[in-house]
């Protein structure tokens, strides 16, 4: 038996067996993919995706040399137990009829969860991240992992931990926010979820996108970023560092952007130098879909494919995606001309290999398809759901107490496009997205027909309010407008039937997706923030009904519409919250479940602020000497971490232990006690912020270095303590050493990033400190009594 073929074999020498049997072409051909349609009959009836049959003559033509990954076979609209068998005849082929039997991965994207027919489609990701509760996340993501493993799924392209402070950008929806600290653990719990602590029983996660792709100008989708080397390392590069040096995450994925003019794909500095010389990532490194390709055809830094392709490989990108247009014959025919070193194609190729081994794909290629009746469709799967989208969703107003809403409310209006439209709980990335995606960028005609139908499963607002209100309430629903047409021809009918109601509720905002129908996503950036078509004008008439008024934002955007949600009496944001959403709103609307939500990202007043953040510079933040526009205040309209409750919080206690310290004491222990004050029981998110009052370069006003969410009955008491590691006060300093500076820190308690509850000082009184990459610290320790 061949080396590589012994299970009890270490790992590392499996792998350099393998290479030392293969050819330079099969080499290469392990940092290629294909996609499924590359895979089916070209002819036949029909035209369907999800009913052409795999062409054995094509796959072994396609496999002649072997083949590292094979794409998107979960979006081609297969039921899952059909999903799981076609990828067990792919795989067949890969292990038995090629020369050395290198098993493939299938891969798939994942923000929501599994994206496929019949999948749980979870909250967006800044719908997560908005829970501050770690805990839901990661078993959302326990059940997703189950789904991928099901149908064969072993590599995700997610979670995307891109720092944004830019809600123009339409992707901003599948970031986890502008804050690291809050990035680098919702991000880290995702990654421990489908990985797991042994990849044979898990999925490989990959961070993407590798690096500063939400800070581009003009909130623009792959657009240059020009952000300063300090403010990259102490701020935006931060969870992925996080993620490689804690969660010891499987894969990262490259971005489109440059970097004051230099793309990151096929960039030496950040690829290499950063990311795997400095942080020691020995992971697989993925171009983004056709960022090579972008090389030469949008940021014109290479001449050609090949020129693009010898970039990237020297820079370590292990995998074309999606693509072969630069690695291939091309890189082959390099190598052979002495235009680019062999050793980087081993080095690539052996990181490709490494994971195939370590997920166990070697000695367990097949999947049982049975097994996915067991966990497509469960009650736990949308129990959970519902109980993601409940956490996410953020009561930003209530004015008089109009909310909670009676069940036994006589007559209710639901008003507004997002009202009874089941589409728009969906982000850009969920399988119905999806499929429009592949309508954009089909590579042919037959990936084009992956969008074949099939209803969308979930439960609409209306439907979840249906449910809820009482038998004799008389509930009234207009549509009012389009979500993104101009046409303002059904807002009198939707008047006249509000104007019947005790109170209404007007269920606005975006929907998601990659199309020019759509209005937030990827490609679908913003230049106002306004709610598109004619929804403001619908909610202009609505609000001069004089009625009571709930406005329900639902979609991906953050909006900047101060004048319109200042003349509503309550609002609640409610994200893109996946199919469990109407219910979830439901359970707010009428107190069955107390909202904790808090905003992981500023919300501002008007486009004019953007970008707005709340971690700024000591001293910025504001326009000197007046402190504000002349139009209105520099302010957010709602702050980072803000979110209201149905009840009342008392923090007390505050105590720094100790306040004065030293290099050999290493740590500060921050301990405070928090009370539910009200008469409901409901969680609140505790947060704890750090300002480093007098450094040698300014420092941010506040930072968040801890967070819980706590779950208090009235009445109810409990005490937290945060400990915060001396290494975690370090940054970049002017000769850009990560250094801890001594001197004043304010520690500060609240309810968000500006409701300050407590606040107490502490010293480091020792020298400067330099603090090596091993010794990084990135998350403070937490205990909480009762």
């Amino acid at each position: 038996m061949e080396r590589y073929k012994d299970s009890n074999l270490a790992v590392r020498l499996r792998v350099e067996d393998l290479i030392s049997r293969m050819t330079l072409e099969e080499k290469v051909a392990q940092l290629a993919t294909c996609l499924y349609s590359e895979l089916v009959e070209e002819n036949g009836e029909s035209t369907s995706m999800r009913d052409k049959k795999l062409s054995p003559s094509r796959i072994q033509k396609r496999f002649q040399y072997g083949m590292g990954q094979v794409g998107i076979i979960t979006s081609c609209n297969k039921d899952p137990e059909d999903a799981a068998r076609t990828a067990n005849e792919i795989q067949r082929i890969a292990v038995e009829e090629t020369r050395l039997g290198i098993p493939v991965i299938f891969d798939a994207e994942a923000a929501v969860g599994l994206i496929a027919r019949n999948s749980t489609h979870n909250p967006m990701p800044i719908g997560q991240a908005a829970t501050f509760d770690p805990k839901i996340v990661y078993e959302a993501m326990s059940l997703a992992r189950e789904q991928m493993r099901a149908i064969g799924v072993r590599q995700v392209f997610a979670p995307v931990v891109d720092i944004s402070r830019e809600p123009r950008w339409g992707r901003m929806e599948e970031t986890f926010g502008e804050d690291p600290y809050l990035a680098s653990c919702m991000g880290n719990v995702f990654i421990n979820a489908l990985q797991t602590d042994d990849l044979q029983k898990g999925v490989a996660a990959t961070v993407k996108h590798f690096l500063a792709y939400g800070m581009s100008e003009g909130g623009m989708n792959m657009s240059s970023c020009n952000l300063s080397e300090r403010e990259i390392l102490d701020m935006v590069a931060v969870p992925f560092e996080h993620a490689v040096k804690e969660a010891h995450v499987a894969g990262v994925m490259t971005s489109y952007n440059n970097i004051d003019g230099e793309p990151v794909t096929g960039s030496e500095k950040y690829c290499r130098r950063l990311l795997r010389d400095t942080w020691g990532f020995d992971g697989l490194l993925v171009q983004d879909a056709t960022a090579m390709t972008k090389l030469v055809q949008v940021q014109q830094v290479a001449e050609n494919m090949q020129q693009a392709g010898i970039m990237s490989i020297r820079s370590g990108v292990d995998l074309e995606l999606m693509a072969n247009d630069c690695y291939g014959d091309l890189l082959v025919d390099a190598v052979k001309e002495g235009l680019v070193d062999e050793k980087y194609v081993n080095e690539a190729c052996a990181r490709h290999l490494t994971l195939k081994f370590k997920l166990g794909l070697f000695d367990r290629p097949y999947i049982d398809s049975a097994m996915s009746a067991c966990v497509f469709r469960t009650k736990e799967r949308s129990e959970t759901a519902r109980k993601l989208a409940r956490e996410s969703m953020v009561l930003l107003k209530n004015e008089k107490k109009l909310l909670p809403l009676s069940k036994q409310i006589k007559t209710l209006a639901i008003i507004g496009p997002q009202g009874d439209y089941l589409r728009g709980l969906f982000t850009n990335y969920s399988f119905v997205a999806i499929q429009d995606v592949f309508k954009v960028v089909a590579v042919n005609a037959a990936f084009a027909s992956a969008s074949d139908d099939h209803p969308i499963e979930g439960i609409t607002l209306l439907q979840g309010i249906k449910d809820k209100v009482s038998p004799e309430t008389r509930l009234i629903y207009e549509e009012g407008c389009e979500m993104d047409s101009p046409d303002d021809s059904k807002i009198e009918q939707a008047v006249k039937a509000a104007v019947q109601a005790d109170v209404i509720l007007l269920a606005v905002g975006s929907i998601s997706g990659f199309l020019k129908t759509h209005n937030c996503g990827e490609a679908r950036d913003s230049a106002t923030l306004r709610l598109p078509g004619a929804q403001e004008k619908l909610a202009d008439e609505i609000f001069k009904l004089g009625k009571p008024v709930v406005l329900i934002l639902i979609g991906g955007r953050v909006f900047g519409i101060e004048d319109v949600i200042e003349r509503a009496d309550a609002v609640l944001e409610a994200w893109a919250p996946g199919e469990e959403g109407g219910s979830a709103a439901a359970d707010i609307l009428f107190g069955d479940y107390n909202p904790a939500g808090r905003l992981p990202v500023s919300m501002p007043r008007h486009v004019g602020q953007v970008p707005i953040y709340y971690n700024h510079k000591i001293g910025g933040g504001k326009s000197a000497p007046h402190g504000a526009y002349t139009e209105m205040p520099c302010t957010p309209l709602y702050p980072f971490g803000y979110g209201l409750s149905y009840t009342e919080y008392t923090y007390e206690n505050l105590r720094i232990n100790p306040e004065v310290f030293d290099e050999a004491q290493k740590e500060v222990q921050i301990e405070f006690s928090v009370m539910n004050s009200g008469t409901v029981e409901g969680d609140e998110v505790v947060q704890l912020y750090l300002q480093d009052v007098y450094g040698s370069l300014s420092r941010p006003v506040r930072q968040l270095y801890g967070f819980a969410r706590i779950h208090l009955k009235a009445g109810e008491r409990k005490k937290l303590k945060f400990t915060v590691h001396l290494h975690q006060l370090a940054f970049y300093d002017r000769d850009m050493n990560f250094v801890i500076e001594p001197g004043e820190f304010l520690a500060m308690v609240g309810a968000s990033s500006e409701d300050i509850r407590l606040k107490s000082s502490f010293h480091y009184r020792g020298d400067k400190l330099p603090v090596s990459q091993e010794e990084k610290v990135f998350v403070s320790k937490l205990t909480i009594e009762s």
